[in-house]
């Protein structure tokens, strides 16, 4: 048992009394608190969500937010480092190169480069997302100058560290050739990058495209349209073209095998396709 009693205030001022107390002094210091605290929680669960390579939660959790929590600093915690260690390969999330990129790539000079294509697959012209791919590849060229760094020579390797599938150039050349039945694998590959366009009215390879756009760039039609035709016709539920058929039918997948979900089939149908897996 305790007795209290309220200090009556004198002339409206009290310094000890009401305003001091619990109940009017300590919640809003205390909310203030919550609010860091769950723009922090925020940035932990875009990061799980978001980033394309998985990371266990402890470094997924390790940052810093300091007050105040402006805009700068948190869509910089949201943002994936632009090269990421993932076993034996190094990860490029970022469509930029940037100085952090490079020393990334010069300190692990025997790992395979991965060129994520998770972000890229938004958009809806396989030019631009062959273009930004290239700039990539000769941006670090000249940064770096390695051999290594050609995607024909098959150590540039491509694909979604989301839906687990990859492939390198060379393995691409292998994936038409079973289609085709093109014997001439060799020559084949060196068309498959750089300046070779299709045009489909003769249905030959010029080293210069046409003012009017009818040539296609043959990396582009052999390899980045298909993908994104498969891509726009599971994720947005379309009709299953003929592109899609015939991958379906080569990789011996069977329509009535495709999940619901188009996230989920969009990953079995490219698994399956490019029979590779990444762990």
């Amino acid at each position: 048992m305790f007795h209290c009693s309220l200090k009556k205030l004198k002339e409206g001022k009290d310094t000890y009394g009401y305003g001091g107390s619990k109940s009017t002094g300590e919640p809003p210091a205390v909310s203030a608190n919550s609010v860091i605290l769950a723009i922090r929680d925020a940035i932990f669960n875009y990061r799980k969500i978001h980033w394309f390579v998985p990371k266990e939660d402890e470094e997924l959790d390790d940052f810093v937010l300091d007050a105040p929590a402006t805009t700068t600093k948190i869509v910089s915690l949201c943002r994936e480092p632009s090269v990421v260690p993932f076993g034996e390969k190094l990860v490029i999330c970022s469509a930029f190169v940037d100085n952090q990129m490079v020393s990334e790539i010069l300190n692990h000079p025997d790992a395979q480069l991965f060129i994520c294509l998770d972000k890229l697959l938004s958009y809806s012209d396989p030019e631009m997302i062959y273009n930004y791919l290239n700039d990539i590849i000769l941006a670090l060229n000249q940064e770096i100058a390695w051999d290594r760094i050609d995607p024909l020579s098959g150590k540039v390797s491509f694909g979604s560290i989301r839906e687990k599938w990859e492939f390198t150039i060379p393995q691409f050349a292998e994936f038409i050739k079973k289609q085709n039945g093109d014997r001439h694998q060799k020559d084949f590959l060196k068309y498959l990058w750089g300046d070779h366009y299709y045009d489909p009215k003769d249905k030959n390879l010029y080293k210069k495209k046409r003012e009017d756009g009818s040539r296609i760039r043959y990396a582009v039609k052999m390899i980045f349209q298909p993908i994104l035709n498969i891509y726009t016709c599971l994720q947005k539920r379309k009709m299953i073209d003929h592109e899609l058929t015939k991958i379906l039918i080569t990789s011996n997948v069977e329509k009535s095998d495709l999940d619901p979900n188009p996230s989920k089939a969009f990953h079995f149908v490219m698994r399956k396709w490019l029979a590779t897996n990444i762990e």
